[in-house]
């Protein structure tokens, strides 16, 4: 599990919680500490993170981030192995999503969208909604990691469209806030 922030760290827990085994880095040492505590295992960098790990969860801030962590000097690409998995939980732009998977596809890595949704207390409780696009197959293999961290897992297609979904899930949640925005002046009125 790579990316141990307010989301990540208890999306981590609750794979521990769950029995799998975990492997945990954070670019912030202190960030692992409570994960270690669990039982979580510490790497001391992504290079070794891959090295250990078929399957590999990430949940950054943005697409700079992802690039860096799995094409970056030292990153994660060089250090994995065909019929790995990564599993991108963070909130990226479907077509950067759909242009990663190709690339590691050419190595025969599987690059799975699986964008979440929900608050740190659904991160804490294990209930959050996951939407995922990528090969059916190779996501099927993955639904016991996220069934680790969410409540509601939805496959929603091929490569990007897990990060869609999540796009369409936003632009749907900001409208309504800004509808009722609007319409409580107007009743108050």
């Amino acid at each position: 599990f790579i990316g141990l922030g307010q989301m990540g760290k208890r999306m981590a827990a609750n794979i521990l919680r769950k029995g799998f085994p975990l492997q945990v880095y954070d670019i912030r040492k202190e960030a692992m500490d409570d994960l270690v505590q669990q039982g979580a295992n510490a790497a001391d960098n992504l290079s070794q993170l891959g090295k250990r790990c078929n399957r590999i969860i990430l949940s950054l801030p943005d697409e700079s981030v992802v690039e860096r962590v799995i094409f970056g000097t030292e990153g994660l690409k060089d250090s994995l192995e065909a019929g790995d998995t990564i599993i991108d939980c963070g909130t990226t732009h479907p077509g950067f999503t759909e242009k990663i998977a190709v690339e590691l596809n050419k190595a025969g890595i599987d690059f799975i969208d699986a964008p979440v949704s929900g608050t740190e207390s659904r991160a804490k409780d294990g209930t959050l909604t996951i939407m995922v696009g990528g090969d059916e197959q190779k996501c099927l293999k993955t639904y016991p990691l996220m069934e680790a961290m969410g409540q509601t897992i939805v496959y929603l297609g091929g490569s990007g469209k897990g990060q869609l979904g999540k796009m369409i899930n936003n632009v749907l949640y900001n409208i309504s806030c800004a509808a009722m925005a609007e319409i409580l002046p107007m009743a108050v009125k």
